[in-house]
């Protein structure tokens, strides 16, 4: 990992429990959202890193960044990078404390394709204000208005 990220990923892992993340592809001259999830509908843990930073005036800075690796499949035509999404049965290793950091970035791969799924969402997902089902609710791309 690049040096300022060391220390976080050697000792200062955690997950975010998600049941899916949003993306925007680029069609034609504008962004539409998308909605990713698992085939399965299921929740998973996003890997993530922590850090605590003390500036010059003793300012705190607590930060968290969600970790991404290259695309699988599905994502390619979307973009380039997407979340680690860990295995099941990595979770509990990626957020020990004596998990050796060879064995963590093991972990940082993508998700397979197969797992996944991927549909176009309204243009609700752009503004913080809106929270509910509509937001993960599929739209028809060929009806212009839900965008």
């Amino acid at each position: 990992p690049h040096p300022s990220f060391s220390g976080p990923v050697r000792l200062r892992r955690c997950i975010v429990p998600s049941s899916g993340f949003y993306i925007c592809r680029l069609q034609g001259t504008g962004k539409h959202p998308c909605f990713l999830r698992l085939a399965e509908d299921e929740v998973f843990a996003l890997a993530v890193i922590c850090d605590h930073w003390e500036g010059k005036q003793v300012d705190v800075s607590e930060s968290v960044a969600i970790i991404t690796t290259t695309a699988n499949e599905l994502m390619q035509p979307i973009h380039d990078r997407m979340p680690v999404i860990l295995e099941e049965e990595d979770v509990s290793a990626w957020i020990a404390p004596t998990t050796k950091l060879e064995k963590a970035l093991a972990m940082l791969k993508p998700c397979s394709s197969t797992r996944m799924m991927t549909y176009p969402v309204s243009s609700l997902v752009n503004s913080t204000r809106h929270d509910g089902p509509e937001c993960v609710a599929k739209v028809d791309e060929t009806v212009p208005d839900q965008f």
